[in-house]
């Protein structure tokens, strides 16, 4: 504490300074602020307008200049913006007397569509319209019109709809894309975000890229899609839709980036054929998932040839299972022509239907076998799997797949639990997906029938992995084709 006079007076000297100096700076600057404004004239200039290069100087870019603008405006007068609406219930007891439960939420989705006949249909994404009960296409012209379902197929992730209105429409045409090549202009249309009519233009970056477990090989453009793409068409300098634009990649793969991907337009066409002509998709079913060759997988299996297209995985109760094909045998040939890698027996299989008849030259530890199956549609698939008690009680498994197998690993792998009654929440809440069980009753287990064999004398203690950790459970399903009940008791954790 300054006890002393000339302490105190230093102190305020130093604040006075310190103040005087604030308002000097602020004088200053307003000042100077305000001679700009005072001190304003009158500037004279001059610019430049008219082009740098005449058509002549840049004659290859300014045509491509007409020609883009000029193939955007055509493909766009078959672009339409989808607009769906649905709800879903929301249960909770409410204080009403009757204590009635429920209430429903409002879901809204938007994305594009792309005109495909005078008769007015329209193709999307199936996951545009997924649960919505009342759908509005949106035309180029502005004029709003409500937008019927004709059929969908949920593993394509296609929707066909309709519209009647009495105009002339311009429908997209369709394009061969079994000639898109790699490095090739596109340009892909949409209402990403709302806007209506969008372009973006790019390239062609890659072919039969396949990314998740449909089997599609996608076409792959760096021609920026958004959310609200989906659906619309990606188009080539002809102005043909050589796809339908799905899905994006973004940030995990490039830096503020994406990828692009879109269903190539010879699938989407025999969708709408199918779906148009049956009501439904009737694409073959033959239960069986190919992996690109490796060394590390040849030499697992024991395989040192260049050609042929490795089993990865076998579904359950499916026509390649029940025709005895097998997790890493190696498919040779397919009707007669040879199979050299993967995506060329993909290309055998997709113009196949139901009731269609192949056969297989496959070589397995060191011999070729002859195989010869009848494809279930693909609307039968959940029928085949009602012999399964796991399907019947909601659940859905898978054996590991080859590549998984090359780790060392054995056991399955649980893909969905579904609670099908009340009697099934205590079964979702102990078995998840990802959930990996490795033994049944102490016994190593290896498939999904040897797991569904073993139900049959329920109940049984599975022993599985989930998060690097160990579980004990004992469980028991009805094994009856009506029954819906489960019983689980015990959890212990390792």
């Amino acid at each position: 504490m300054m006890s002393h006079p000339w302490k105190r007076s230093l102190l305020a000297l130093c604040l006075f300074s310190v103040i005087l100096l604030g308002c000097i700076l602020y004088w200053r600057w307003f000042r100077e602020g305000e001679s700009i404004v005072d001190t304003f004239q009158k500037e004279t200039y001059s610019i430049k307008t008219g082009a740098f290069f005449s058509d002549g100087d840049v004659p290859v870019l300014s045509e491509l200049d007409r020609e883009m603008s000029k193939i955007s405006s055509f493909a766009s007068q078959s672009l339409v913006t989808i607009s769906a609406t649905g709800s879903s219930d929301v249960g909770y007891r409410s204080n009403n007397e009757d204590g009635r439960i429920g209430s429903h939420i409002v879901s809204r989705a938007q994305g594009s569509g792309v005109i495909v006949s005078k008769e007015g249909h329209i193709i999307t994404n199936y996951h545009v319209i997924r649960g919505k009960s009342y759908i509005q296409a949106i035309l180029g012209d502005g004029e709003v019109t409500t937008a019927r379902v004709i059929g969908v197929d949920q593993l394509l992730d296609i929707a066909v709809l309709k519209i009647d209105l009495q105009k002339d429409l311009q429908p997209i045409p369709f394009g061969n894309s079994d000639e898109v090549k790699t490095g090739q202009i596109v340009m892909a249309l949409g209402t990403p975000y709302g806007w209506a009519k969008t372009v973006t233009q790019g390239i062609v970056s890659g072919r039969d890229r396949k990314f998740n477990s449909v089997g599609i090989n996608y076409i792959q453009t760096d021609a920026t899609i958004h959310q609200g793409n989906s659906g619309g068409p990606l188009i080539n300098i002809y102005g043909e839709m050589i796809g339908i634009n799905s899905s994006i990649l973004s940030g995990r793969i490039s830096s503020g980036g994406t990828l692009g991907f879109a269903i190539p337009s010879n699938i989407v066409l025999q969708a709408f054929k199918q779906i148009c002509e049956h009501g439904r998709p009737m694409r073959g079913y033959l239960g069986i998932d190919f992996v690109e060759s490796s060394q590390g997988l040849k030499n697992f299996i024991h395989y040192q040839d260049k050609d042929g297209a490795i089993i990865n995985s076998i579904r359950y109760n499916s026509p390649a299972e029940k025709a005895g094909l097998q997790i890493g045998d190696v498919i040779l040939e397919c009707n007669g022509n040879k199979i050299e890698e993967a995506k060329e027996l993909l290309r055998e299989l997709e113009s196949l239907q139901g009731g269609d008849t192949i056969r297989f030259v496959v070589w397995r530890q060191g011999r070729k076998l002859s195989a010869k199956i009848t494809l279930d549609d693909t609307t039968k698939e959940l029928e085949l799997n009602n012999d399964s008690i796991l399907v019947r009680n909601g659940i859905t498994a898978r054996d590991l797949s080859l590549v998984e197998r090359t780790s060392g690993v054995k056991g399955i792998v649980i893909e969905e639990v579904k609670a099908m009654s009340n009697e099934h929440k205590n079964l979702e809440s102990e078995l998840k997906a990802g959930d990996f069980i490795f033994s049944v009753d102490g016994q190593e287990i290896n498939s999904v029938k040897e797991l569904d064999n073993k139900l049959k004398k329920a109940p049984v203690v599975i022993f599985f992995v989930r998060n690097n950790r160990m579980f004990r459970l004992k469980l028991q399903l009805d094994n009856t084709v009506q029954g819906t009940s489960s019983k689980n008791t015990g959890k212990n954790y390792f």
